[in-house]
């Protein structure tokens, strides 16, 4: 059995076509690019991301541009939702109380338990239909279940990371 490693590039890659993925299946069922472009027409949707996510040069804002690039009907806009998970989970809450989106959040995984009790997360099943298990078919199974609440697929792992790791190096 071969073993892959699970890189940056492609992570960002499988990020990419799921994002795609539920843009898409937002417009409808997409059998083709026309049949998008027609069924997509003036969508848009906001991502509620943390600050370092929305800015021109992060990967995430990479990713919504070369989305957007491929011009299917569907226009998405990373927006900062504030510096930490707690931010942007807070202000997602108050703008859905307020009924004004976003149709995406991000948000850390140890957060997914109370995303879905105060946000009420659809799963991602529900939105992505038969595509979704394509999509999920490219990650780890573990991978996939970092990303479980309950019964509910709550996201796509976007990215698996220790931004900074302190140790003790006499006790090691």
């Amino acid at each position: 059995m071969s073993r892959h490693r699970l890189t940056r590039r492609h992570t960002l890659r499988l990020a990419g076509a799921g994002a795609g993925l539920a843009g898409a299946t937002i417009a409808g069922q997409i059998r083709s690019t026309r049949t998008a472009r027609a069924q997509a027409d003036g969508v848009e949707i906001e991502i509620g991301l943390l600050q370092g996510f929305a800015e021109p040069d992060h990967p995430a804002m990479q990713l919504i541009d070369a989305f957007n690039e491929q011009d299917l009907g569907v226009q998405v806009a990373g927006t900062s939702y504030g510096a930490n998970y707690e931010e942007v989970l807070q202000r997602a809450q108050a703008n859905i109380s307020a009924q004004i989106g976003p149709s995406l959040v991000t948000t850390g995984w140890k957060y997914a338990l109370f995303a879905d009790a105060a946000l009420d997360i659809v799963d991602l099943r529900e939105v992505g239909g038969d595509q979704l298990d394509t999509v999920l078919g490219r990650y780890r199974p573990w991978v996939v279940d970092i990303v479980r609440v309950g019964d509910k697929i709550a996201g796509l792992p976007f990215a698996l990371s220790t931004p900074v790791l302190y140790y003790n190096q006499d006790l090691f």
